[in-house]
């Protein structure tokens, strides 16, 4: 079961980062503006951060094997619609459509893994999934810029296929667990740690949400590095996240779970201030692994720490609203971070440090 969630997240995440190398130029075919590029990326964590909950909710009282079909399918329609679109408000349609079905199936996906697992192994079983998004972070940005550097439209429509056949994969493979229900008050799922782990969750993908949109633009404008070149340093990274989600249980093993946590974040924060005074390219090829490693480590271990003080008949919507805290990252940094890179290349890096260590600071407090 676990491979198939993983496979999916794997999907889910490919179809995310795929656009990032070839949505500019697309939409300029489609007479479309700059500004639209940003509207755009966002608007599919955008619909996430308003349906999640109620997906997950659903799943709840559902089962999560149906959501995480839904998604999918609807994710992959979502590609079919933009490979076929011919003005900018159809894929503005299309996007729209995509961001609201696809939301369905993090948070199943995730409640999921938390449901087939026990406290003990809930971070391996949540690394694996999240290795799943790290890689397909990793391969969108490189499937997106060879394919797209052949025909656009093609890209996006393998994205449909591929899609599909997940689908499809979960609709045949996936069993649906049933979940063993204990009568809790329903205002355990929101109490003030789960609370407090979905701010911390929200400020670490605002944080590499800009990274990896803002550091196109970087890399683009001060350092004159074409696609496959920008898919590649922030292909490492993604590479290095998925490495270490992959690896969780054996370095669990050796620190401790608030540990793991509290450094990874406080890593991310120093590896971002120094992005921001970097003048040497070649430097990102170090700086990167760092911190994908420790975004990698930070994720799954928070989702995991978090969940297990969650009633097991609320993962589904707890992960829905703890998904929405990530979806407003997703949704705010691109925005937010370009605004700042305007008034400044380097602003964005060292607010996002300065931030992540407050958040470091505070985790090892509350957590």
């Amino acid at each position: 079961m676990l491979f198939i969630l993983f496979l999916t997240a794997f999907n889910l995440f490919l179809g995310f980062s795929i656009i990032f190398p070839i949505f500019p130029e697309f939409v300029e075919e489609l007479r479309g503006k700059p500004i639209d590029i940003g509207i755009l990326v966002s608007i599919q964590p955008l619909m996430q951060l308003i349906f999640s909950p109620i997906w997950g909710k659903l799943s709840d009282k559902y089962g999560r094997k149906s959501f995480i079909f839904i998604g999918m399918f609807g994710y992959a329609i979502s590609f079919y619609l933009t490979a076929i679109a011919n003005s900018i408000e159809f894929l503005f349609f299309a996007r729209v459509l995509g961001g609201i079905i696809s939301s369905a199936a993090i948070p199943s996906i995730l409640a999921y893994a938390s449901d087939i697992s026990n406290n003990e192994r809930r971070n391996i079983a949540l690394g694996i999934v999240g290795g799943g998004f790290g890689l397909g972070i990793v391969l969108g940005p490189f499937l997106g810029g060879i394919i797209g550097h052949i025909d656009i439209r093609l890209a996006f429509m393998l994205s449909f296929f591929i899609f599909l056949g997940n689908s499809i994969l979960v609709l045949i493979l996936l069993k649906e667990e049933k979940l063993k229900i204990v009568k809790v008050k329903k205002a355990k799922i929101l109490n003030g740690y789960a609370i407090f782990s979905s701010i911390v969750y929200f400020l670490i993908i605002l944080s590499a949400t800009a990274m990896q949109v803002i550091l196109g633009i970087l890399l683009n404008y001060k350092f004159h590095m074409d696609i496959l070149s920008i898919g590649l340093i922030i292909g490492i990274g993604g590479l290095f996240g998925a490495i270490s989600q992959l690896t969780i249980g054996y370095i669990i093993k050796f620190f401790s779970e608030k540990f793991v946590i509290v450094f990874s974040i406080f890593l991310l924060g120093i590896i971002s201030i120094l992005m921001g005074f970097i003048n040497n390219p070649n430097l990102f090829y170090i700086l990167m692994p760092i911190y994908g490693f420790s975004f990698g480590l930070s994720q799954p271990n928070l989702t995991a720490r978090a969940s297990k003080k969650i009633p097991n008949e609320y993962q589904g919507e707890f992960m829905g609203i703890f998904q929405a805290f990530g979806s407003l990252g997703r949704f705010l940094g691109p925005i937010v971070f370009a605004y700042l890179y305007g008034i400044n290349p380097s602003l964005p890096y060292v607010l996002s440090g300065i931030i992540l260590i407050m958040v470091a600071t505070l985790t090892l407090r509350w957590i």
